[in-house]
């Protein structure tokens, strides 16, 4: 797989995140009453996760497959945003999870607050029954998840 390190700048990467998000709605303000309003503010977002992770691509055929922000902190790696289609997107994270490490040479977790309310519960369960490398945990009424590698040690 060919991950790419993306900037903000792309334009397939732009219009690839503002279809996510409005099919999607992963965020409250993906949800304003009107359309430029969405719009803005999905913008506004996209600024934003370059400004705080790196970003990646897979694409194929000239189409983002898989997208993902992640931001490096002291001991693990905080996925920011992810985005892929359900069931592949499984795989292509777990890919990417290796890749990163490689790329980073770094052994750290790979780590997600669930922020989401649309469909929260379809992706809770999903990542439940079909990540076997996910572990769930509940702190301070937030819901994480930490991936490790089929042997028990972080990836």
């Amino acid at each position: 797989m060919n991950f790419q390190q993306v900037n903000a700048s792309d334009p397939a990467v732009l219009k690839s995140f503002i279809s996510f998000c409005l099919n999607s709605k992963p965020y409250p303000f993906c949800n304003l009453p009107t359309f430029s309003a969405r719009v803005t503010r999905i913008k506004k977002y996209h600024e934003y996760l370059f400004e705080v992770a790196e970003v990646y691509a897979l694409k194929e055929n000239n189409e983002i497959i898989f997208f993902i922000a992640v931001k490096e902190e002291e001991d693990r790696i905080c996925v920011e945003f992810i985005y892929g289609e359900p069931f592949s997107g499984l795989g292509y994270f777990r890919e990417f999870r290796l890749f990163y490490r490689k790329q980073k040479n770094k052994n750290l977790v790979f780590y997600t607050n669930l922020l989401r309310e649309h469909k929260f519960n379809a992706l809770f369960n999903l990542i439940k029954k079909r990540d076997k490398n996910a572990k769930i945990s509940l702190d301070n009424d937030k819901i994480f998840v930490l991936w490790y590698d089929d042997n028990g040690l972080q990836t």
